[in-house]
């Protein structure tokens, strides 16, 4: 595995997702919403990293760790990583930049989908795009500001 090339802009990196996405409901709801949300980052790392990478016992302890319930989400990272670094030095890059893909793709998905939702309202299209383009261009900030305003 090697580090990523690809860099994103610092906005990305500064915006917590549940702003990006503008997600409602209680700090329960937001709490298990991010937990899903850095479950389902290290599943892709698990099912495209490691794979291949690791023996099936490695493999296997990973999975093990990463299900288990009675240990609170960010202990269970901790530990991964922890036993990771020995075979891939790299893998809080990884972690990292998996993330950050996982937050724009999220980011662009949920952008899309506002856009069909106002597919018959061209201003309110124009907006959407609007916010795309600056999220392209760099400021997640001001681009999750812009799809808030709908």
């Amino acid at each position: 595995m090697n580090t990523p090339a690809q860099t994103f802009p610092q906005s990305l990196r500064d915006i917590d997702l549940i702003m990006l996405l503008d997600f409602q409901g209680s700090e329960e709801e937001k709490q298990a919403f991010i937990q899903e949300m850095q479950n389902a980052v290290w599943q892709d790392i698990a099912d495209t990293d490691l794979v291949g990478q690791l023996t099936d016992t490695e493999m296997e302890e990973i999975m093990k760790m990463l299900s288990d319930e009675t240990v609170p989400a960010a202990a269970k990272q901790e530990m991964v990583t922890a036993q990771l670094m020995g075979k891939f030095p790299n893998i809080k890059e990884i972690v990292s930049h998996r993330a950050l893909q996982f937050k724009a793709d999220l980011f662009r998905e949920r952008a899309e989908g506002i856009k069909m939702h106002y597919a018959s309202n061209p201003e309110n299209v124009q907006k959407v795009e609007q916010a795309l383009a600056t999220a392209q261009g760099g400021d997640y900030v001001q681009a999750a500001q812009l799809l808030k305003q709908l």
